[in-house]
């Protein structure tokens, strides 16, 4: 009844079928759903307005429990197709006034902490992290986990001073709540930001009382293993590769068990990191490409990703590929750049890049290592998957949109003619007689089918490419 139901709106153009691999969706045209929602009265507006929000609200609290599971990939797909969704229902919920909305928008945003893989940009999360926390100040469980989330953010953009303030008051609103969840969270994330900033002394200790939170937690699995891959990223910074291991393995196996694949692929690049210490280069770079194979089903996870082809990059230097070494440098550097600062802002961790790029432009001289950098930092991220694991080798990158434009649709091949432009969503907008959201939803779609992260790089493929706009 209800496939004939669907079939038939299709049918009529008042749904649009989307095929996306083996699972369909389907959307209604803009101009219809402002028609049917001008036709509400404001009481069932409201109320239509909180069953989205909420649904989407139990949309990520599925994916937080699937998310240590087999069924990690299918949550995290489910998150990035919905995220037009999540974004229309924060946005509801801040201008709304709303407590009970206010209330389920900050748990939205703060329940799944690893938010900025799937569902939005590191930049994207801390922003409605941020946006929410302004708003919901009571002193409350709810907001000390809030803070947490976002003294994670802030700490992997390398905004540490300001994440220390925020994790302070979000283990001062926990305490007061006995809430132990949200404790060894931001305990956790102290941990992490101390060893960032180069303070082992202080890292350890908060780090392993963290980590004994967790022994009484045993619901936070996802949480625990992070906590594992830092602890063994720690101890490679330490030169204990003994210990580092016992924690990169302790992650894998239970991954694996799980048949979870997210936090599989840390562990893998936290043995080809320990390898690297180690001076097994071969092993590194093993270890390195299953990694980024492995990521290849998060490439969303921008952090990841960044932090794997860095390890790359290191490892083809101290094995001698030069010039890989190079081009993985420059593709790294800009996947850093397009959320935070380099390596976590971490002075230590920039210090090791900085030795192996020595490394690198030593062997090439300086006009050839600019090359090779420039080259990786105009790769897209499938592009560069597939030149670090060897499928194949990047020719110069194409001048026009021709290739590409294979690949859209005609409006979608309007909007990224538009961004070459240099216009904004917003003029977008107004030059196709669009809402601001439709055309966000078709940027959302180009990248996505271009493998591309940023505007720029639509920007760059289709720059003086001839076309006409009505």
């Amino acid at each position: 009844m209800i496939l004939d139901g669907i079939s038939a709106l299709v049918g009529k153009s008042l749904l649009q079928r989307e095929q996306r691999g083996d699972s369909a969706r389907f959307r209604m045209l803009e101009t219809i759903r402002e028609y049917g929602a001008g036709k509400l009265s404001p009481a069932e507006a409201d109320a239509l307005q909180l069953r989205h929000l909420e649904s989407c609200s139990t949309l990520v609290r599925s994916s937080v429990e699937s998310w240590a599971s087999s069924g990690q990939q299918r949550a995290g797909e489910l998150l990035r197709s919905n995220r037009a969704n999540l974004r229309k229902a924060l946005h509801t919920a801040l201008s709304a006034g709303s407590d009970k909305m206010l209330s389920t928008a900050t748990e939205l945003v703060s329940t799944a902490w690893f938010l900025w893989s799937s569902g939005f940009s590191v930049r994207e999360h801390r922003m409605w992290l941020m946006r929410i926390a302004e708003r919901d100040t009571a002193p409350t469980a709810r907001r000390g986990r809030l803070l947490a989330t976002l003294g994670l953010v802030q700490t992997m953009q390398g905004d540490r001073s300001a994440a220390s303030d925020v994790l302070d008051e979000s283990i001062r609103l926990a305490s007061a709540c006995d809430d132990d969840a949200t404790i060894a969270f931001a305990t956790q994330t102290k941990g992490l930001k101390d060893y960032l900033d180069g303070d082992f002394e202080s890292a350890e200790p908060l780090f392993k009382d963290a980590l004994n939170r967790y022994e009484e937690l045993p619901e936070n699995i996802d949480l625990l293993w992070a906590l594992h891959i830092e602890m063994g990223m720690f101890y490679c910074s330490t030169l204990d590769t003994v210990r580092a291991l016992e924690h990169f393995e302790f992650v894998r196996v239970h991954s694996e068990l799980a048949g979870e694949r997210w936090m599989l692929s840390y562990a893998v690049y936290g043995l080809g990191l320990a390898a690297l210490a180690d001076e097994r280069y071969d092993e590194a770079l093993r270890r390195a490409m299953e990694s980024l194979a492995l990521k290849r089903e998060f490439l969303d996870d921008v952090v990841g990703t960044s932090l794997v082809t860095d390890l790359l990059s290191w490892a083809e230097a101290a094995a001698g590929s030069k010039e890989r070494s190079a081009v993985l440098l420059g593709a790294a550097s800009r996947m850093w750049e397009s959320f935070g600062m380099q390596l976590y802002g971490s002075r230590h961790w920039v210090e090791r890049r900085a030795e192996f790029e020595s490394a690198a432009r030593t062997g090439l001289g300086d006009e050839r290592f600019a090359q090779c950098r420039r080259r990786g930092a105009e790769m897209s991220i499938p592009e560069m998957v597939r030149f670090a694991l060897k499928e194949e080798v990047p020719t110069e990158r194409r001048s026009s949109g021709s290739s590409a434009a294979a690949l859209l649709s005609p409006r979608e091949l309007e909007v990224a003619r538009l961004i070459a432009d240099g216009l904004s969503n917003k003029e977008i907008a107004a030059r196709m007689v669009l809402s601001p959201r439709t055309v966000e939803g078709h940027v959302v779609r180009i990248l996505r089918k271009l493998g591309m992260t940023g505007r720029h790089q639509v920007a760059t493929a289709f720059v003086g490419d001839a076309h006409v706009v009505g």
